[in-house]
């Protein structure tokens, strides 16, 4: 028994163009938070 729908995306080039910067933006966003938070925790600065 299925539960959940799926969809198929079928995204223009400009839609990609905008998901992929969107997903950039996200990741980089998420890897700062990260390192803030390993600094506040540890007091000491990551390498990279």
């Amino acid at each position: 028994m299925r539960t959940a729908y799926q969809y198929k995306l079928r995204p223009k080039k400009e839609q990609i163009a905008t998901i992929l910067l969107w997903l950039e933006l996200l990741r980089r966003q998420y890897n700062y938070r990260l390192g803030e938070r390993f600094f506040v925790v540890g007091r000491k600065p990551l390498s990279g």
